[in-house]
């Protein structure tokens, strides 16, 4: 098919988009294009075809993609003006988005000013400009955690490796998971989209662009028998398995319901204080 000047089209990528052609570069032909793996890889082609969609964005697609399984020719052909309505938006737009890019560089640098004096404690990358960002967030958050909690022991390791790092936090009763959840999770860098199964990375890096990041949080709360009883009895009940709760774990007759809803009151309890009285 030989597409022409203000030929609509439409996209299936990134949601579904409808567009107008409102350039060809080149000399199309149609019979050149080929298609393997039941359209998934196209080739062939001569010409490009300059796209403006109805989100404002333009695109600049081959001739072999165009005509794919992705996309859809309509043969209905806009009008000039509509074209120029179309290219006017797109322009609007672009320069929108970068206004809108402007201010947030400029929001984020006085977050960053704000966070070095808020975290002027940290080491900063200026401070190790050998190390990697990981290493640098492993060692203030030992840094923050030995701050917000000093009666606590906690291990923080990191690791690199191919795709990606982490930083593990492991220690025994103390804080909960999320009053330590609190002060690190700052320091992670995005988050893993499960459904694209890719990880998203934040544009905002006022901190760890500072202070160090990494991809993954990995933290780590044990039990002692001590801590279980502990917080079973501040949660205002009187003996049960907890008082022998090493023994339960293994025991195939303790109800497992029993030992989930002891576990739940241990995890939500802050023993910080607890495990000094």
């Amino acid at each position: 098919m030989t597409l022409q000047i203000g030929q609509k089209v439409y996209c299936a990528l990134y949601g579904g988009r409808e567009g107008i052609v409102y350039k060809i570069e080149g000399k199309q032909d149609p019979e050149s294009v080929k298609s393997l793996g039941g359209g998934a890889i196209t080739m062939g082609g001569r010409a490009h075809f300059g796209v403006v969609f109805d989100d404002g964005s333009i695109s600049h697609v081959p001739e072999s993609i165009i005509t794919g399984i992705q996309w859809q020719i309509y043969d209905e052909i806009a009008t000039s003006l509509e074209i120029d309505k179309a290219l006017a938006y797109a322009e609007a737009e672009k320069l929108r988005r970068e206004l809108d890019k402007q201010a947030e560089a400029a929001r984020q640098e006085r977050e960053r000013q704000n966070n070095l004096r808020e975290y002027g404690y940290l080491l900063k990358r200026t401070d190790r400009p050998n190390w990697s960002g990981y290493r640098l967030a492993a060692a203030n958050i030992r840094k923050e955690l030995k701050r917000a909690f000093p009666a606590t022991s906690f291990s923080v390791t990191c690791k690199g490796y191919a795709g990606g790092d982490h930083v593990s936090i492991s220690w025994v009763d103390g804080p909960t998971a999320k009053q330590v959840e609190a002060v690190t999770a700052k320091y992670e860098e995005g988050t893993f989209d499960g459904m694209a199964d890719c990880y998203d990375y934040s544009r905002d890096h006022s901190f760890t662009g500072t202070f160090g990041g990494t991809k993954y949080l990995l933290p780590q709360r044990d039990y002692t028998l001590d801590g279980i009883k502990k917080a079973w009895r501040e949660a205002g009940n009187g003996a049960s398995i907890a008082d022998n709760w090493d023994e339960c774990i293994g025991n195939t007759s303790t109800d497992d319901g029993q030992r989930r809803y002891i576990r739940e009151i241990w995890a939500g309890t802050d023993l910080t204080v607890a495990m000094r009285a």
